[in-house]
């Protein structure tokens, strides 16, 4: 009997033990995203205080065209169905005006 009350004790000291070691670890892991999380704000801060954002020229007249071409390539086509007369043959096209 002694021997289970014994068993049982330290089974509760080791779940003791890996409660108290989960609680550091979990405050540890916690400062250290908090400081990692500091670190990098400043880097980032610093990389876009260095950088030459607003000293870029504007396109010009050209560039500005082929982006438009680029622009009307990429919008969908639309495909009309011609069409047939009784016999089957294609009929033309009637010109709206």
């Amino acid at each position: 009997m002694e021997s289970i009350v014994l068993a049982g004790a330290c089974v509760l000291a080791i779940y003791a033990g890996l409660g108290g070691f989960a609680w550091w670890l979990r405050r540890e892991i916690d400062e250290i995203m908090n400081e990692l999380d500091g670190n990098l704000a400043q880097v980032i801060q610093k990389i876009l205080q260095d950088l030459p954002i607003g000293d870029f020229e504007p396109p010009n007249p050209v560039q500005m065209m082929i982006m438009q071409l680029i622009q009307d390539n990429m919008k969908p086509k639309t495909i009309a169905a011609q069409v047939r007369d009784e016999a089957g043959l294609f009929t033309a096209a009637e010109s709206e005006s």
